[in-house]
């Protein structure tokens, strides 16, 4: 499966969607792994590899009741 990737809505790795919202790489390791999917992103995996797309992290950012603080544009 292929998703396209496009500048202006780029697929990330887990190290920069992390640094991108602005917690450690590991919390998002824990949402990923908790068993309630709604606490963290929504990610692909291609292989064995795991992508968060920018639009996505930027939605769940800015979503009523996130305790992330609004960053400019990284």
């Amino acid at each position: 499966m292929t998703l396209p990737n496009s500048d202006d809505d780029p697929l990330m790795n887990t190290a920069d969607a992390a640094r991108y919202l602005g917690v450690h790489h590991v919390t998002l390791a824990g949402w990923r792994s908790s068993k309630s999917a709604i606490i963290g992103p929504e990610f692909v995996t291609i292989g064995r590899k795991i992508f968060y797309r920018k639009s996505v992290l930027e939605g769940w950012r800015d979503r009523p009741g996130s305790k992330l603080l609004p960053q400019e544009a990284v």
